[in-house]
């Protein structure tokens, strides 16, 4: 495949991400020049990923409350916080 959105899962190799793919704590996403991604994080904050964008998620809140950090290594990001 050529192009894309791929995830890498701790430290496995980078696999390429379709429709509805789980993300989880650890993961890094990484989008080409011709992809973008948009993931709900489980607090229901949206975010979007830009080409040429590297994203890991260190941490994820739960739905009840919490904190989720995300650390962008190069690229660009929105994030769309619910009420």
């Amino acid at each position: 495949q050529e192009g894309g959105v791929e995830v890498r899962q701790g430290g496995d190799l980078p696999q390429a991400v379709d429709v509805n793919y789980p993300v989880f704590a650890g993961d890094r996403i990484v989008t080409d020049s011709g992809q973008r991604a948009e993931l709900q994080l489980p607090d229901g904050t949206l975010l979007r990923i830009d080409r040429d964008t590297a994203v890991a998620f260190d941490d994820f809140a739960a739905q009840d409350g919490g904190t989720s950090v995300v650390s962008l290594a190069v690229g660009q990001l929105q994030l769309v916080i619910g009420n």
